[in-house]
């Protein structure tokens, strides 16, 4: 028999994500009853610490905080709650099998170790981008409207009211392939190579793909206002330990191993919600940061929603593009060419645009690359509570892994593990010696384990049309969901990495009474 409880909440917040997390923060600082669920025992969902052999600990699936703003940094007080960085800054590197690596500067400052001609190319291609993607931050910041459009047309005419950006770079970059641009601009594989993959990491498009510049524009305008990836002392569970602390010393209610049912809707307003275990917990509002279309479909009910609505829904494509490897180390690897101080970097392994699109097209097959592209960090390095004395932890988040693989994953998980060391061992020498133990965590197992449909980071495709509309569905405006009462917060409605930024922003339009 369910139980009811009585309307004591003014928000129930879903998921316990990064977006979950950060919007509830958000509200119990305003002020607000708010009440968290999460249907795993572990808070952070995706951006989780865990011991993967004794004495080994490693953020397991996410393994930096992509762009937080220090900004909601500091309103949260996440400092207070616990929230420590490394004293090295993390740098990016593209890693180069003969030694020469490159170092991808912030902002556009000179790189060093390019060609004169390269050197020049891309000082004018870093300030193009940078002006291209404050448009895009403004967009993001205001919402777009109702189609595609409209919301370039918006575009448009703020490129007309703003310096150094002109009307017709917009509407020639945006559509268009990256890797032509890259081509284009530049004579360094490695360096075309890095700027791709950095640009399209956990998502399923190649870079010759219409649109993909588009997406460069969209990494760029998250790192902006002083938010940079950064990696917290303790792995990313350090982050949900600060958010939690956050929203329990502001008031708010943490319930763990709570999984929602259905969405209440009454009277055409969202009431509240029922738990799978048949509890009804009311409330004036809802705010759910699992992905839309679970929300909308599954928790909502398609008979909520007009017929068109529903469609939209379900037409939203998940695809999941990557593993996670993890592995104990008995000490740090050798990397040709760089000084061991540089060895807690975010490096990029992929040697040109030739092979990373090359990949692509085996994943677009269901197969898997002999050379992966890979993004590595060994945080280890900068944190040594992470693992032994002298030890080491390596995180690898590998590139255009098909979530269903020719021929099952059962034969297909060795040969995954075989290519990912036998590439890194191009540029680590002895790394396979070096191994103690691992995991890893194949697109189904990140769908198990992290409740992300395919193991797809963005809650969907990220497509011209939903980076531009900045909406999971067609027919939607902003964060509201057509239920009054209803909002919708994760990744689905602002794609990004861990940023938190769909979960700020859709509490904040929650605060505001508007969608």
């Amino acid at each position: 028999m369910s139980t009811v409880k009585t309307h004591s909440y003014d928000v129930i917040v879903i998921g316990a994500g990064h977006n979950g997390l950060v919007a509830a923060a958000t509200l119990a600082r305003a002020g607000k009853r708010v009440l968290l669920l999460e249907r795993s025992q572990q808070m952070g969902g995706a951006m989780a610490t865990a011991e993967i052999s004794p004495g080994y600990r490693v953020s397991t699936a996410a393994h930096m905080i992509d762009a937080l703003p220090p900004r909601l940094e500091r309103q949260l007080r996440l400092k207070k709650y616990g929230l420590r960085y490394g004293k090295q800054p993390l740098l990016t590197m593209a890693l180069n099998r003969d030694g020469k690596h490159l170092t991808l500067p912030a902002g556009n400052k000179p790189m060093e170790g390019l060609s004169a001609s390269d050197g020049e190319a891309y000082i004018r291609f870093a300030r193009q981008r940078e002006g291209l993607a404050r448009l895009l931050s403004h967009a993001m910041a205001q919402r777009a409207g109702d189609n595609l459009g409209h919301s370039l047309q918006r575009l448009i005419w703020r490129a007309a009211f703003m310096r150094h950006v002109a009307i017709g770079e917009l509407t020639q970059f945006a559509p268009a392939r990256l890797g032509d641009i890259l081509d284009r601009e530049f004579e360094s594989p490695l360096l075309k190579g890095a700027l791709a993959l950095d640009a399209l990491i956990g998502q399923a498009e190649g870079p010759y793909e219409p649109g993909t510049a588009l997406q460069l524009l969209h990494k760029t305008s998250q790192r902006q206002g002083g938010a940079r990836q950064r990696v917290p002392l303790g792995g990313l569970g350090a982050l949900a330990e600060a958010l939690c602390g956050a929203i329990l010393a502001r008031g708010g209610e943490i319930r763990p191993g709570v999984e929602v049912s259905k969405i209440i809707v009454h009277g055409g307003h969202a009431a509240g919600v029922e738990t799978a275990s048949g509890e009804k917990i009311t409330a004036a509002q809802v705010l759910s940061c699992i992905d839309a279309r679970t929300t909308m479909l599954d928790l909502v009910g398609a008979a909520c929603l007009d017929t068109g609505l529903a469609k939209s829904f379900r037409q939203i494509r998940h695809r999941g593009a990557t593993a996670k490897i993890n592995l104990a180390l008995d000490g740090l690897p050798t990397i040709a060419g760089l000084a061991p101080a540089l060895a807690g970097s975010r490096f990029l392994i992929v040697p040109s645009l030739k092979e990373l699109d090359e990949a692509c097209l085996a994943f677009r097959r269901g197969g898997l690359t002999t050379e992966p592209p890979m993004e590595v960090h060994l945080p280890s390095v900068n944190d040594a509570t992470l693992a032994p004395d002298g030890q080491h932890v390596i995180s690898i988040i590998v590139q255009y892994v098909p979530h269903d693989v020719t021929g099952g994953w059962n034969t297909a998980h060795e040969k995954l593990v075989q290519n990912v060391v036998q590439t890194l061992t191009l540029y680590m020498p002895d790394i396979a010696s070096r191994i103690v133990a691992g995991e890893v965590l194949t697109p189904p197992d990140i769908e198990m384990k992290y409740s992300l449909t395919q193991g797809d980071w963005h809650h969907g495709v990220l497509d011209m049309a939903r980076l531009l509309t900045l909406k999971p569905a067609a027919l939607m405006e902003g964060y509201g969901s057509t239920i009054p009462g209803l909002y919708l917060g994760g990744a689905a409605a602002m794609a990004g990495g861990i940023s938190g930024s769909a979960g700020e922003a859709a509490a904040r339009a929650m605060l505001k009474g508007r969608a």
